[in-house]
């Protein structure tokens, strides 16, 4: 006990130097790193404050999380807006800790792993790696890093964690609707990573799609949620948008996923009538809008669109036309097996993806469109068990909250985090980009949350002490 109090004296005491140290650091890295946004630095000082609550942060965050719509305005604009946007994380956090009283939440056994797997990756990594390996690891991961944690910290209450939820289904929307629109005209928008494959604000198809089946998730939420008439209609109509919206992907992933996560509706909806409303009027627009799509590509869409279309009819039909991935799979498993337990180093896995010239033969082609693969290719077999077991404790995390004692509104966000789990889990297999992704941290920052955010307040405190209390910011 008194070494517990004595630890506390000593981080109050030095918590605000620590905390200048730090934003100092971060701040001289980025102007190192690019100059062109230091001027900027000023102006957020003064903005955020004006809010007085920076946990408004998490909002916009979660914007450019899942749209990248810094990425499409840093193409038209030549300008750094993902390090801006770091750079304003970077502040709010400072300043919430310097100038507000904000209470974050205490860390879970989920994020003390989350950051044991960074440090080893890390330090196990470093054995193979190369000088330019380890920059671009540490600026990526660290990135990444920065907002998980921002999501975790701040996502301290059960208001905010549903708003983001909601926010998935406005985000899937959009998404879906410029999907639609690079579907009729391809070259309207110019986001499409490839030609005839809408790929909405995230330049890759795939995401695209995965990013539009975890809001049709969030949809499924809020209709059980809803409590009249006329907000069941609107998020039983967002179920069709969001079908187009995948389909116009042609991600084959994204095809199956949604089936699943349309069907899984059944199960968890408990209002018969409610249940019989998705079947009878989802399943019938859902069916004719897609024959009409159908039609459309085939008939009316321009060739790349056709060709496009036709590597999901080899799903259909029972094929698997995937002989270049599984290549790269083997590739980068046959890596692993050369240093099981160092890999090949930080960043080795995706040379590919640095626009520099020579780079040696030895040099991956391309990611192995596979998470565990990435990490056993990089850092080999001991990292990859410390996120296996990140992974279960953030199943048993939500499992738990699921468990819990609650209303039927709790119930039902309880099975819309273990669905939108079971979806993360899933695009491992699909995706080497799920360490990075500014999306993923998103949602292993809400898997992470502690028990009590899973809860409204009110509801908990009538629960726990039979009494309410009034709620803190």
């Amino acid at each position: 006990m008194i070494w517990f109090q004595a630890a506390g004296l000593i981080r109050e005491k030095y918590r605000r130097l620590l905390i200048a140290a730090f934003a100092a650091a971060g701040v001289g890295t980025i102007f190192h790193v690019d100059p062109r946004i230091f001027f900027l630095l000023p102006g957020l000082i003064v903005l955020i404050p004006l809010f007085r609550r920076p946990a408004w942060i998490i909002y916009p965050l979660a914007v450019f999380s899942c749209l990248r719509l810094d990425a499409w305005l840093s193409s038209w604009l030549s300008f750094p807006f993902g390090k801006v946007i770091f750079l304003t994380l970077l502040v709010a956090l400072v300043l919430a800790l310097l100038l507000t009283r904000t209470r974050f939440n205490p860390p879970t056994a989920a994020v003390m792993l989350y950051l044991f797997f960074l440090a080893s990756s890390f330090s196990i990594g470093l054995l193979g790696a190369t000088r330019q390996g380890v920059v671009l690891w540490l600026e990526d991961y660290m990135y990444a890093a920065g907002f998980f944690l921002t999501f975790f910290l701040f996502i301290n209450r059960w208001e905010r964690l549903e708003k983001i939820i909601y926010l998935m289904v406005f985000m899937g929307a959009a998404v879906s609707l410029v999907n639609i629109g690079e579907l009729i005209d391809p070259a309207g928008f110019m986001l499409s990573h490839s030609a005839g494959r809408a790929a909405g604000f995230l330049k890759n198809a795939n995401t695209s799609a995965f990013i539009v089946n975890l809001s049709l998730i969030a949809a499924i939420y809020a209709l059980r949620a809803a409590r009249s008439r006329r907000f069941t209609l609107v998020w039983v109509m967002a179920q069709i948008v969001f079908a187009i919206g995948v389909l116009a992907t042609f991600s084959r992933e994204g095809l199956l996923l949604f089936g699943l996560i349309f069907l899984s509706q059944f199960f968890i909806i408990r209002r018969k009538s409610r249940r019989l409303l998705v079947l009878l009027l989802a399943g019938v627009i859902l069916i004719l809008a897609t024959a009409r799509t159908v039609r459309f590509i085939e008939r009316d869409a321009v060739g790349d669109v056709r060709y496009s279309f036709s590597k999901v009819l080899t799903l259909a039909r029972g094929q698997v036309d995937d002989n270049d991935r599984w290549w790269l799979l083997q590739f980068h498993l046959r890596r692993f097996a050369e240093h099981p337990l160092t890999g090949q180093g930080l960043y080795s896995a995706l040379l590919y993806s640095i626009p520099s010239a020579g780079l040696s033969g030895s040099a991956a082609p391309s990611g192995p469109h596979n998470t565990f693969a990435l990490i056993l290719s990089e850092t080999g077999i001991i990292p990859l068990l410390v996120y296996l077991a990140f992974l279960l404790a953030l199943l048993g995390n939500i499992t738990a909250a699921r468990r819990a004692e609650g209303n039927a509104k709790e119930s039902a966000l309880g099975d819309c985090l273990i669905m939108l789990f079971a979806a993360f889990l899933i695009h491992h297999f699909f995706s080497h980009m799920m360490l990075l992704s500014r999306f993923s941290m998103l949602l292993m920052a809400l898997f992470a949350l502690p028990l009590r955010t899973f809860s409204p307040r009110e509801e908990r405190d009538r629960i726990v002490t039979g009494r309410r209390e009034p709620s803190r910011s």
